[in-house]
Order: C-alpha cells, then sequence, then structure tokens
C-alpha cells in the first residue's frame, strides 16, 4: 500500500494492477485514486466488468479511448480464483502480453487463493496492493481524522470504545460515525455514553465481553451472555470459530511471551490494541499453554459435532465451564 501511495503522489502509477483484502474501504478509496490519477471519462472511458462475465474483455482492454487520453478497465470479483473460468484465466493470460499503453488495467478481488493460475499469473504481470484490516492504534486515528471532518470530536479512548463494540472494518465504522455525528449534532462531542447508546455491538464484540468474563472467572455473566446469543438466534458454529479464533491469539501471546518479546512487541505483531494485550497478560496468569492447547482442541471436536447435528450450545456452555473452573480459582 505504501509503494501505491508513493506513485500516486508522484503521478508514477504503474500499468496493471491487483487489489486484494478484507479492507473494503481502502480498496475502494484506492481504487477511486487510482482512477482519478488516470483522468478517464466517467461514461465511455471508465468499464467495470464482473469476474463472473469476462465476454467484453478483450474490446475493453484494446479498444481505443473515447472522450480521454486513457481509459480504465477494472475486473471485480469477490475471489477471483473460485469466480474465473478456466477460458477466463487462459483468455487474460494472452491479453496481459501487450495491454495498450492507453489502458490501465486493475483486478479487485476480496479474497484470492495464492496457489491458483490467474494469482500467479497475476502476481507475475501484475503490481500487487493487499488492502487488510489495519491495526487498532492506526484505526483510531483514522477514526478521530474521519470525526473531525464530520464536524464532530472524538477522543483516543471512546475511537478505542467504538472499536470494541463495532470492530475494525472501515465501512462499518463511517456508518456508525455518520449515526453518532448525527445523534451529537454539528460541532458535538462523541461520548462513551453516546456510543453505547446508538452503537450496535457487533457479534465479535459480544463475543469479546464473552470472553473476558469467563477469563476474568465471572461465571454469572458469562453464562448470561451465552443465553443472550441463544435468544437471538446467532449461529453457535460463528460463536465456536470466533472462540477458537480468541484462544489462538491468546496462544500466540503465549508463545511470543515466552520468547521474551515485550507486551507492547506483542500487541504490534499481533494486531492488537494494548489494553487488550495488557488483558492477555493478566489471562495468562491464570492459565498455561497445555490448557489452552486443549480448549482449542475441545472447540475443534465440538464444530465437527455440530456439523454432524449435535447441539451446539450445549458443547459451548460445557467448554466455557471447563476455563470457568481454572479462572475463577
Amino acid at each position: 500500500m505504501e509503494k501505491l501511495k508513493t506513485a500516486l503522489k508522484n503521478k508514477n502509477i504503474d500499468h496493471i494492477y491487483l487489489f486484494s483484502g478484507e479492507e473494503v474501504y481502502l480498496t475502494d478509496y484506492y481504487s477511486k485514486a487510482l482512477k482519478k490519477e488516470v483522468g478517464c471519462d466517467d461514461t465511455f472511458d471508465y468499464i467495470v466488468l464482473d469476474a463472473e462475465n469476462l465476454t467484453g474483455l478483450q474490446e475493453a482492454i484494446e479498444s481505443m479511448p473515447v472522450m480521454s487520453e486513457k481509459k480504465m478497465v477494472v475486473v471485480k470479483g469477490q475471489d477471483l480464483s473460485s469466480e474465473l473460468k478456466q477460458e477466463d484465466v487462459e483468455m487474460i493470460s494472452v491479453l496481459l502480453e501487450e495491454v495498450p499503453s492507453f489502458t490501465e488495467l486493475l483486478f479487485v478481488t476480496r479474497t484470492i487463493n495464492k496457489n491458483s493460475k490467474i494469482y500467479k499469473l497475476l502476481a507475475e504481470k501484475c503490481t500487487l496492493c493487499t488492502f487488510e484490516h489495519q491495526k487498532p492504534a492506526e484505526v483510531i486515528k483514522w477514526v478521530i481524522k474521519v470525526a473531525s471532518s464530520k464536524n464532530v470530536k472524538i477522543d483516543r479512548d471512546t475511537s478505542a470504545l467504538l472499536i470494541e463494540f463495532a470492530g475494525v472494518d472501515m465501512t462499518t465504522l463511517i456508518s456508525e460515525l455518520d449515526k453518532l455525528s448525527s445523534y451529537c449534532g454539528d460541532g458535538g462531542i462523541i461520548t462513551a455514553d453516546a456510543v453505547e447508546r446508538i452503537v450496535i455491538k457487533s457479534v465479535d464484540a459480544k463475543i469479546y465481553y464473552l470472553l473476558d468474563a469467563v477469563f476474568g472467572g465471572n461465571s454469572e455473566q458469562s453464562f448470561r451472555l451465552l443465553e443472550e446469543f441463544k435468544a437471538e438466534n446467532e449461529k453457535p458454529i460463528y460463536i465456536n470459530a470466533s472462540i477458537m479464533g480468541t484462544i489462538r491469539t491468546l496462544l500466540e501471546h503465549a508463545y511470543r511471551q515466552r520468547e521474551g518479546m515485550s507486551p507492547s512487541a506483542i500487541a504490534d505483531k499481533l494486531r492488537l490494541r494494548p489494553i487488550q494485550a495488557k488483558k492477555n497478560t493478566t489471562y495468562l496468569k491464570k492459565v498455561d499453554v497445555k490448557f489452552l492447547e486443549n480448549i482449542i482442541k475441545r472447540c475443534t471436536a465440538l464444530d465437527m459435532e455440530m456439523k454432524r447435528g449435535a447441539d451446539g450450545f450445549s458443547g459451548l456452555s460445557l467448554i466455557l465451564g471447563e476455563i470457568l473452573l481454572k479462572t475463577s480459582k
């Protein structure tokens, strides 16, 4: 991404790009920045094609611009490695050998299998730009900047709370900031109370609070939150997967801690907010690596059982109960 920033700043962009990654906001932002630098006419010289239907790709690439000096052709998909047909990959392979100088070609995908033929082809011929979710510290700075552009203020602690509730996805955060700025009014201050009143907690945020209660040894709150998930018809298979992800992060923290890394270095390595890194250190005083590895095995087994029709919430209750026995001592 830094290379792309520099290229745009110096007005020295490359000819063919592949944009990939989960952070849709950044992908859209830099796609628009690239389009602006190309300077193509919106109506005649900016062509967007769906990866599942590339019938007009060759003509789009090879035909002369109509109203501009250059044109831009965008091929978009959720996963190019699964959406493109074999004949499309072969066609792209031929077309990439000689893309006209007047055509800027951009491939955009949320995910892509790096072992696929299309990825290997694009990696060889394109400039690769990956837009993953940013580190919480970077997102906090961005939230403060976006809030300012909406003529409201938000401090770092409240920004961190917003991220806890809504996650780090920038598109989601833009939507939440729109609601908060409307609620607080022009020139207003977004407070923690406003965030708690207005922002709907994501499932991941709720799971965060659930695990915070579990590792804090609070059995009453833990099972109350699990019952809330059940009442809201959340899928236990997703809750289990999210718990596994959190436990894996905690394990990674433990491994790095054993290697002698500092809490701040661990937070940076694992893309954690400092407060979460601090909490992990506290949790790891109650549980050891062997115990966490066993919980991962239990969650993996539960995943298989749920896929065969087992009651997921009963399984989750047993796993959470086992952690609580350890952490409540």
